[in-house]
């Protein structure tokens, strides 16, 4: 029988709308299905929330977890890097457990903040960060601890085995065998305790005995290569070095004793030649050299190291004399200063230091120069000149070579005063002083050396003449001084050096000029001004000048006060003053005057 449907009023739900089959519907609804099928999805929307809601609490928890961890790592990392240089070498002792003391306080410190979810997430990273860092403590604590062990043995070894080679070479074998026994035993034991085999043991104590016994004879060598001889022969020494080691000491040891042999023997004879010799005087080398060669016959060695000590004494003996005779003569010349006449010079202690050589040299010297002062016409001076150029040609040539003169001393420089004479002394003293303080002048001098004597040679002169060649030292000489001043004139000209090229064309300028020479009954000859006489080219030397070079101009065409004039006003400027250049200067300002 059909029913009539109660209306129940307006009815909201919250699940999704669901196309029910008429049919289905109204069976539903006969038996309550709809209230069923609610309640069945009302119950699992509430479990899918609560396993929502616990996805995200573990998810919480795993953050919270990780950012304790970080905070953990980050604390220790600055906990090492506070605590581990204060805790090297023997203070490394309990490194371990303060680490471990560290991780528990700061566990529970952060343990009071999580709750159980948080904790049980972080125990798992925490307990592996610990274990890794107790282990790494542990470990550093091992190797500080074989590290001060090892510190303290290698200390130990090197005490005793300084102190044992003390001991030997000063003679005390009783202090040399204790401490040789020392080192033997604490090498053994710190070996055994690192667990070493016992053949590598006896292999090290050979060894460090072995540096013992190496340091007592190379100190022996040194200062008495005959007990280092017989400390090496003893029982047990030779034993701790190899055999190549022992053929090498061997060898060197009969070599020291011979060198010493040798060097003694040299001693005592050049004693026995110079006791009664007197500074001054020279010694007798070739007669020493011979005596040394007939006592150490058959000793090579022995002669060779005779040889360099006889060598040294006499550089000794020389650089006292040296210094001797330049006091002397630095004494002359300051009371020359002074205003001593050559009595009282001669009469003074620094006369008596000077050689004999140095003596007459500084007389001539002296004589010249009063012989310049006094002359009154000019070539009388020029001849005065002329004889102190011949007489120190030799002395100036030979120094000239920067590369010979920066080798010497001081007082070697001083002692050459009255061999060179003042002018050139006064040009060496510059030279030697600017090559011991500059190496790039000493460099600039020996390429322009290099240079002056490649141009002397193309253009015929022999820049080294033979000793004793004193005309043909002084040309050269001259040469040098007439190219230097030729140089200093361009450059102050042009206001900067010279390059080596410019200097090379000034050298070759000056050498190269010519001056003819008047001979009545003969051709005229022409010949380089640097070798030239001057009281010739003052009496018949003509150069040609004017136009076309047609025009002869002698020295005597020049009156003698505008030669006089022309000379001075050049040396006061530093340039050339040579005849032919005055005469060349006087000639080129009546040109200009006449304009």
């Amino acid at each position: 029988m059909a029913t009539i449907p109660v209306s129940r009023g307006p009815q909201v739900r919250t699940a999704a709308l669901q196309m029910v089959p008429q049919q289905a519907a109204r069976s539903d609804a006969a038996f309550g299905g709809v209230q069923a099928r609610q309640m069945q999805d009302l119950g699992r929307a509430g479990m899918q929330a609560g396993a929502d809601l616990d996805r995200i609490q573990e998810r919480r928890a795993l953050e919270k977890a990780f950012e304790v961890e970080n905070k953990i790592a980050e604390e220790f990392k600055l906990f090492e890097e506070q605590t581990l240089p204060n805790r090297q070498g023997e203070k490394a002792a309990g490194y371990k457990a303060e680490v471990e003391d560290w991780w528990a306080k700061t566990a529970q410190t952060y343990s009071e903040q999580l709750d159980d979810r948080a904790k049980k997430a972080v125990n798992r990273s925490l307990v592996r960060m610990r274990q890794q860092a107790t282990g790494r403590a542990g470990s550093f604590e091992v190797e500080q601890a074989d590290r001060v062990g090892q510190v303290a043995f290698e200390a130990l070894q090197a005490r005793e085995a300084r102190d044992a080679a003390g001991f030997g070479i000063a003679g005390n074998d009783g202090e040399l065998n204790t401490s040789i026994k020392k080192i033997t035993d604490s090498t053994r034991a710190y070996l055994v305790r690192k667990g070493m085999p016992s053949d590598a043991i006896d292999e090290a104590i050979r060894t460090n005995v072995g540096k013992v016994h190496a340091d007592v004879v190379v100190g022996l060598m040194q200062t008495d290569p005959k007990r280092a001889k017989e400390y090496f022969g003893r029982a047990g020494v030779a034993e701790s070095f190899t055999r190549s080691q022992r053929a090498e000491i061997g060898a060197r040891l009969a070599q020291s004793v011979d060198a010493e042999e040798g060097a003694t023997g040299a001693r005592d004879v050049f004693r026995s030649a110079m006791k009664d010799k007197a500074y001054h005087d020279a010694v007798p080398y070739d007669q020493l050299d011979a005596e040394l060669v007939r006592k150490f016959e058959g000793k090579p060695d022995a002669l060779k190291a005779a040889r360099q000590e006889l060598d040294r004494a006499m550089s000794l003996w020389n650089r006292r004399q040296t210094e001797e005779q330049a006091a002397g003569i630095q004494g002359a010349y300051d009371l020359l200063n002074k205003g001593s006449n050559m009595r009282q010079i001669q009469a003074s202690p620094a006369w008596a230091r000077m050689t004999p050589q140095q003596r007459d040299q500084f007389q001539e010297q002296q004589t010249n120069r009063w012989r310049a002062a006094q002359a009154h016409a000019l070539v009388d001076r020029e001849r005065a000149e002329k004889l102190e150029e011949l007489r120190t040609a030799d002395a100036a040539l030979a120094y000239s070579d920067p590369n010979t003169l920066a080798r010497l001393s001081r007082s070697e420089v001083q002692a050459l005063r009255p061999a060179l004479g003042e002018k050139n002394y006064t040009k060496v003293a510059k030279a030697w002083q600017d090559y011991q303080g500059d190496q790039a002048k000493l460099s600039r001098a020996t390429f322009d050396n290099d240079m002056f004597n490649e141009v002397l040679l193309s253009s015929g002169y022999d820049p080294k003449p033979a000793t004793k060649n004193k005309e043909a030292a002084a040309v050269v000489m001259r040469a040098r001084d007439a190219i230097d001043t030729a140089i200093a004139s361009e450059q102050k000209t042009k206001g900067r050096e010279l390059t080596n090229q410019e200097k090379r064309t000034v050298a070759q300028g000056v050498v190269s000029a010519r001056v003819m020479i008047d001979r009545p009954w003969m051709p005229d000859r022409e010949v380089g001004l640097i070798e030239a006489d001057p009281a010739e080219v003052a009496e018949r030397g003509y150069i040609l000048v004017g136009p076309n070079n047609k025009t002869q101009l002698r020295v005597s065409d020049v009156p003698a006060q505008d030669f006089a004039d022309m000379k001075r006003f050049l040396r006061e400027r530093g340039q050339p003053s040579d005849d032919i250049t005055v005469m060349r200067r006087w000639f080129e300002h009546q040109q200009r005057k006449g304009k």
